[in-house]
């Protein structure tokens, strides 16, 4: 991909203030593209008595986390109906590989998990000074104890024969050398997304108030790299990173509660300006009309809506709503509802209303709130991990165990067996892999020795995922049935 590409060049820059938002809430023109999410619920027939809120389920496992104003599910006797976690039934029913959480690979858009996608593109690429534009290319701008045998409740060291395989670390940068080439972050590493029209490359945001673009390269001892393509610097360290590949934007939440945006074709930027503590997650999602809207969170405790303005080319907040679980650490689109998780548990917004549906109160939320075939899975900061169906009831509960007492990262993947894998990022450079539906632990892994991972995203090419610690370095892993280490 060249630096002529995108046909704005390094100065083409989006000047005059950039999007300021409401403050406030409230529609703010736009034609009424928004009827339906009047801030007034004068169009909006909302009905608690035929909300899909009401937990209809009964004597299950779980320790009455369901949503208030709704029965709760209480002590029941063990995992509902035989149950689809922790024992029988089977999670992931696809036998040639299953569906991934992210259809979009790192470097094959055609690759459906599980099998064998391209191998690294062996292009080569000019590194120059950088620009503001992420889209060009070339522009630089404590060891864990076990029992017996070396396992433990978190199951077995993945080292040797574990199919495990490390493939190339990044190491961190140092802040005081500005000619590295190819260093990762100097500070910790907050956030990650596939990025580019084909999820072909790996966007990277960190503490050091910098955003940067990766690709995957043939080379190196275990055959690949990561090379970096483009880097940005900003005034604020990096929170969380969305791409939204039809429209060719990038979305960077900043730790002042700024979202800044970087659209191409032509390039342009611009400042969302609203949330008064950090950003932690983005999201795109439909309405009624097809038009989409964007949805930000922050620390703050709001959830702030967007829509793009054609006649003034900028985005415009429509809404500013309050979920009521404190500081906000994820959402997650499900139907037509708005799942947050935040620091005093996780709540339910309906989009048509705009209200909150009801709250189920938990251990602070750490990561992504994950879904998948009808159930919503959260990890929490006591090292907890629970399993939700989509009205809110709680399917199974891992209580923290051994010495997975913390999490600070989640995601899930697929191996390339089929199995479903929860990854949970921990203090002092641990990960801990679990397989579902049983959530038997596959084992655990450092990542580097002291430095808490902060991140943890799945790239669904060749089985390989990347992992961000809060000493700044990226490492790229791969699960490989034939390595034997």
């Amino acid at each position: 991909m060249g630096g002529g590409d995108f046909g704005g060049g390094k100065n083409n820059r989006f000047d005059g203030g950039g999007n300021k938002g409401r403050g406030k809430g409230g529609n703010k023109g736009g034609g009424g593209k928004f009827n339906r999410y009047d801030n007034n619920g004068n169009n909006n027939n909302w009905n608690n008595n035929n909300n899909n809120w009401n937990n209809n389920g009964g004597g299950g496992r779980g320790k009455g986390r369901g949503f208030k104003g709704y029965s709760s599910r209480g002590k029941g006797g063990g995992n509902k109906g035989g149950g689809k976690f922790g024992g029988g039934g089977n999670f992931n029913n696809n036998k040639n590989g299953g569906k991934n959480f992210n259809s979009n690979n790192f470097n094959d858009g055609n690759n459906k998990g599980g099998g064998k996608g391209k191998n690294y593109n062996n292009d080569n690429f000019d590194m120059q000074q950088g620009s503001g534009n992420p889209f060009e290319s070339g522009n630089m701008g404590n060891q864990r104890q076990t029992g017996g045998g070396g396992t433990s409740s978190t199951g077995p060291i993945l080292g040797k024969n574990s199919q495990l395989k490390k493939i190339y670390t990044v190491n961190a940068g140092d802040p005081r050398n500005r000619n590295q080439k190819n260093s990762a972050h100097a500070n910790s590493v907050e956030a990650m997304s596939l990025f580019g029209p084909n999820a072909e490359k790996l966007a990277t945001g960190g503490l050091d108030q910098k955003v940067m673009i990766w690709e995957g390269k043939s080379g190196g001892p275990q055959g690949g790299i990561l090379e970096k393509a483009n880097e940005i610097s900003l005034q604020h360290g990096v929170k969380c990173l969305e791409f939204i590949p039809n429209d060719d934007i990038l979305f960077v939440g900043l730790t002042n509660g700024e979202i800044k945006v970087y659209k191409n074709n032509p390039f342009k930027e611009f400042t969302l300006s609203g949330h008064t503590k950090a950003a932690t997650s983005i999201k795109m999602a439909p309405t009624p009309s097809g038009e989409p809207v964007i949805l930000t969170s922050s620390k703050d405790g709001h959830i702030r809506m967007w829509v793009w303005q054609t006649h003034t080319e900028s985005f415009n907040c429509t809404h500013v709503l309050q979920p009521e679980v404190g500081p906000i650490a994820s959402i997650l689109l499900l139907n037509n509802c708005l799942w947050v998780g935040g620091q005093r548990g996780i709540s339910c917004m309906d989009l048509e209303s705009l209200q909150v549906a009801g709250v189920i109160e938990t251990p602070p939320v750490c990561g992504p709130l994950i879904h998948y075939e009808g159930f919503v899975i959260s990890s929490f900061e006591d090292g907890s991990l629970a399993i939700y169906d989509e009205q809110g009831n709680e399917e199974f509960l891992l209580e923290a165990h051994g010495d997975h007492t913390t999490n600070t990262a989640f995601e899930c993947m697929q191996h390339p067996s089929g199995t479903l894998i929860l990854l949970c990022g921990q203090q002092d450079g641990f990960v801990t892999a679990y397989d579902l539906p049983a959530l038997n632990a596959r084992g655990s892994f450092i990542t580097q020795k002291g430095s808490t991972v902060k991140f943890i995203k799945a790239l669904n090419s060749n089985n390989m995922f990347v992992t961000g610690g809060e000493m700044g370095e990226i490492t790229l892993w791969m699960w490989d049935p034939n390595y034997c280490g």
